[in-house]
């Protein structure tokens, strides 16, 4: 009986140390919480929907859709999507894709949430920025399926058969598939030309190929650059390709001419970057608070951030606009089309701000989004936001 005694008191008393180690665990954890934004709120459902009736674009042209300036965003609804990263929109926004499940399967939704189509690719890898619709959206364009295939740089997918139509071949076939493979792409918006960022484990200059005929026209001259490139975007016209740095530098080029346009000196590490919906304004942000880079020859240097985001005139040169506030790290950041609002997704208390950069004195909204959010893409009216929003895709309906 008495033994009975001495396990219980035991028992009792691991019990309470756990508990006050999780109690204690548990403030620490609170400690280390990001600050919540004051002005923090979490989307509602949207009421109704006339969605069918603001999507119709083609040729620029916008059809059925309201001249009121949207205000506020509701969730419009919700698609799973778990291990996901990236999201695009085809060229009329009647459909949306998706990487998911580690790169192992691709999927396409119709505008209503219902899966279009889904597309198998086993050992598939899923760079931040590495999709695209292309060939007036019969097909889809990937990185390579497995890592065994270390000569190929980017896969050409047939969406209704789910064939790989095409295997284009990187620089350097006998190396290994971290050099050959694309670790991101742009897509010009009428569908006729890309740009590849190639892989990380060696400098290269990015790709361009007109996508008629999958032709490498050439490269875009990497003297200029003082870092491997990062990140590429086209213009909405396709005219221009901004292309970013890991050190934070961005390069404006004409791209037809091989021609650097513009440079904009880094004030940060890492480049995300959107264009204005006419194409005379670029916005870059940094991606990180701060980050020790290594240069060519092994030299480190640490580098710091000033200000999270800043729109430029890409004429001169001048900066136009500054975020007013210091954020924690950017994720990724999207001009809205009709020109109002840059929309970006902000670490730390993972939340989407929605910031118009010549309303100074207007707060920017702050909505609540999942912990692991990453992407976000307009649909071509703009009318509709999707997200990429920790296992699952939303689409925010703008009103």
């Amino acid at each position: 009986m008495k033994r009975k005694y001495i396990i219980c008191a035991v028992a009792l008393g691991a019990c309470a140390a756990l508990l006050s180690w999780f109690d204690s665990d548990s403030r620490r954890l609170k400690m280390r919480e990001p600050v919540r934004p004051d002005n923090l709120t979490f989307p509602k459902r949207c009421v109704e929907s006339e969605l069918h009736k603001t999507e119709v674009y083609s040729q620029n042209k916008r059809h059925n859709v309201d001249d009121a300036k949207p205000s506020t965003l509701c969730v419009l609804l919700e698609v799973p999507n778990l291990h996901s990263k990236g999201v695009v929109w085809n060229s009329d926004g009647s459909k949306f894709a998706s990487f998911s499940q580690m790169g192992a399967l691709i999927t396409i939704w119709n505008l209503d949430g219902s899966v279009f189509r889904q597309i198998l690719r086993p050992k598939g890898f899923y760079p931040f920025k590495g999709l695209a619709f292309v060939n007036h959206d019969r097909q889809i364009v990937t990185p390579p399926v497995s890592s065994q295939e270390n000569a190929e740089a980017f896969h050409v997918v047939d969406i209704e058969s789910g064939e790989t139509v095409h295997k284009e071949l990187g620089r350097y076939p006998n190396l290994a598939d971290n050099v050959n493979r694309i670790n991101g792409l742009a897509m010009s918006a009428d569908q006729t030309v890309m740009a590849t960022v190639s892989g990380y484990a060696k400098h290269q200059p990015v790709g361009i190929y007109l996508t008629k005929d999958w032709l490498h026209i050439g490269d875009l001259s990497d003297s200029n650059l003082n870092d491997e490139p990062i990140t590429a975007v086209f213009s909405p016209d396709g005219s221009i390709l901004a292309v970013g740095t890991g050190l934070g530098d961005v390069f404006v080029y004409n791209w037809r001419e091989r021609r650097l346009v513009r440079k904009f000196e880094s004030f940060g590490v890492g480049s995300i970057i959107t264009f204005s919906p006419d194409g005379n304004l670029i916005a870059i942000a940094t991606g990180a608070l701060n980050q020790q880079v290594r240069l060519e020859n092994n030299v480190f240097v640490n580098i710091e951030r000033e200000k999270a985001i800043r729109v430029f005139r890409i004429s001169d040169g001048k900066s136009v606009s500054i975020y007013p506030t210091s954020l924690p790290e950017i994720v990724d950041i999207a001009w809205s089309p009709n020109g109002d609002f840059i929309a970006i997704i902000v670490d730390g208390w993972k939340t989407l701000r929605l910031w118009k950069p010549f309303a100074p004195t207007e707060r920017p909204e702050t909505l609540a989004l999942n912990p692991d959010a990453i992407a976000l893409s307009f649909s071509p009216s703009g009318r509709v936001l999707a997200v990429d929003n920790d296992r699952v895709v939303t689409l925010f309906q703008l009103q």
